[in-house]
């Protein structure tokens, strides 16, 4: 199962109030460094502590890869829950402010039967539209939020299905999440 983290698992900002977690990245060339905070989505530990038991996890973001790997490592303090962490370099780039998440790449060794793809953005994900399971976006401001809680269900009833893809489009218009 592929997490893209922004928005999903956890929102970033420049702002650093309220923040679990606040990271340095450091910028190349220039070598300036900036603060990025970090607000985890409530109940994400839990999530994935529960999901690593029944997926293969894999990040897929079209953040850089710095930030990826940077942002999974505060995620990971507890557990490592991630088998791969794939960045914007894994993305076919549609033009210079819109990028697009291809699974080709992870079915050279596995089906595209079993991939399940969780994101926010279907504009993201136009070649795979039938593994995609879509979740809200989490803006850090609702600490009430439980998209996660409803994810899991969903996900646990995909565990149990031989394609995933015709499972979900099965699913369509059924998957109890927000919108």
């Amino acid at each position: 199962m592929c997490l893209d983290l922004r928005d999903i698992m956890m929102v970033s900002t420049f702002a650093t109030e309220n923040a679990d977690e606040i990271i340095s990245l450091k910028s190349e060339p220039a070598g300036t460094v900036a603060e990025l905070s970090i607000k985890y989505r409530p109940h994400m530990h839990e999530f994935l502590e529960d999901m690593a038991s029944k997926y293969e996890l894999i990040v897929y973001s079209n953040f850089s890869n710095r930030q990826v790997q940077a942002i999974a490592d505060c995620v990971e303090k507890r557990r490592k829950y991630f088998a791969y962490r794939f960045h914007d370099e894994f993305c076919l780039f549609a033009n210079i402010s819109s990028s697009v998440k291809c699974l080709d790449f992870l079915y050279s060794n596995r089906s595209l039967a079993d991939i399940i793809l969780v994101d926010a953005r279907a504009k993201t994900l136009p070649l795979t539209v039938d593994n995609f399971v879509p979740l809200p976006t989490f803006s850090g401001d609702d600490p009430n939020d439980t998209e996660l809680v409803k994810l899991a269900a969903v996900l646990d009833r995909l565990a149990e299905a031989k394609d995933v893809a015709a499972a979900i489009r099965g699913y369509r218009g059924e998957i109890p999440l927000s919108t």
